[in-house]
């Protein structure tokens, strides 16, 4: 908002057209960089997440299987796998 308030009050102002691209050039490197912080962001957020959910999947799944045969049958068809997946 300050780039475009600065934008508004020179260039666009009196009217220099040479100002102005420099000004819309300015402004769409800021939108590429954010872009790209952004892009940063989930670069990393993304493998660690990842890698804790399937951890956590990974554990529910073989506490499962150590249940006993008995639990199983109490559950319907499909509920523990539609819980674990949620």
């Amino acid at each position: 908002p300050l780039v475009l308030e600065q934008l508004v009050a020179g260039p666009i102002g009196s009217g220099d057209p040479a100002q102005l691209a420099w000004g819309a050039v300015l402004i769409l490197g800021l939108g590429l960089a954010e872009a790209g912080m952004v892009w940063l962001r989930r670069w990393f957020v993304l493998a660690p997440a990842t890698r804790v959910e399937y951890d956590l999947r990974q554990s529910f799944y073989s506490r499962l299987q150590r249940l006993p045969v008995a639990f199983h049958d109490r559950w319907q068809s499909g509920q523990l796998l539609s819980r674990m997946m949620q």
